[in-house]
């Protein structure tokens, strides 16, 4: 039986949230930049949680997990980590390339598709 996905507690994650604005703010003060701050958070957060719950705690592969966009839990990143990659991706079923493409003539132009079969 495969088990269950737990529920999303919102009070937790603003908690999180919280603490991690104020570790990212206390730790710009002394020089340290905002994503190295987040990774300190998540690993000295993540150790703790798992030293409690008496499991083996290894802070170099939480460290990488997190450098990788391995991290799914909300709260221990912000909106602008997603952007490096946490394998949550939307996937859209459009193929065309950025910019303004309006009409058919210019959609075919830069896509190298005709939409008649054959020639």
């Amino acid at each position: 039986m495969a088990a269950k996905k737990m529920k999303k507690n919102p009070a937790a994650i603003a908690a999180r949230v919280e603490g991690r604005k104020k570790f990212v703010g206390e730790a710009r003060k002394k020089g340290v930049d905002a994503k190295t701050a987040r990774k300190r958070y998540y690993v000295k957060t993540r150790s703790s949680e798992m030293t409690a719950a008496g499991k083996k705690v290894d802070k170099a592969a939480l460290r990488k997990k997190f450098e990788s966009g391995g991290v799914t839990r909300e709260g221990f990143y912000a909106p602008g980590d997603k952007k490096r990659g946490n394998g949550k991706g939307t996937k859209s079923g459009s193929n065309m390339p950025k910019g303004n493409y309006g009409d058919a003539a210019r959609r075919r132009k830069a896509t190298g598709f005709s939409g008649r079969s054959g020639r």
